[in-house]
């Protein structure tokens, strides 16, 4: 996995972020930046920004985006199980809640449910002002880094 840093300025200073190489992969053109920090009752809150081009043609948040920000988020929420191992998403259920409105930060609130010594089972809502947009369960699992 990617060093993680802490974010020093901005509106999400104090948040973590992956020190991710900006050479063009998905995460990175398609999604944009995502932050996480230590929420209430050990939960983890993921952040992301966003924008116009996060869109469907109804003018909402595109549901490709919101389960690819979701899949990441996972990996946010469990990043302490992936500080010396790779993972890769074995499931995610997705269960679409109400439309999000672009131009305003989506929030995913989740935690580890369960951890074995490869598997790492994380559940989350993602929200906006509004109220809840997804729900989303995900088996990930642990391989060891090369």
């Amino acid at each position: 996995m990617p060093r993680v840093l802490i974010e020093e300025d901005g509106p999400y200073a104090g948040w973590r972020r992956w020190a991710n190489k900006a050479d063009g992969r998905f995460p990175d053109t398609a999604l944009g930046s995502l932050y996480w920090r230590d929420g209430e009752d050990g939960q983890i809150i993921v952040a992301i920004d966003t924008a116009r081009r996060h869109t469907n043609p109804g003018d909402v948040l595109h549901g490709g985006f919101l389960m690819a920000f979701a899949d990441m988020a996972l990996y946010a929420i469990a990043w302490r199980s992936f500080e010396t191992a790779r993972g890769a998403t074995v499931s995610c259920n997705f269960e679409f809640l109400g439309p999000g409105k672009p131009g305003e930060p989506v929030l995913a609130e989740g935690e580890v449910m369960r951890e074995t010594g490869k598997m790492v089972f994380v559940r989350a809502i993602l929200k906006q002002e509004a109220g809840a947009i997804l729900s989303v369960t995900g088996v990930l699992r642990k391989i060891s880094a090369r």
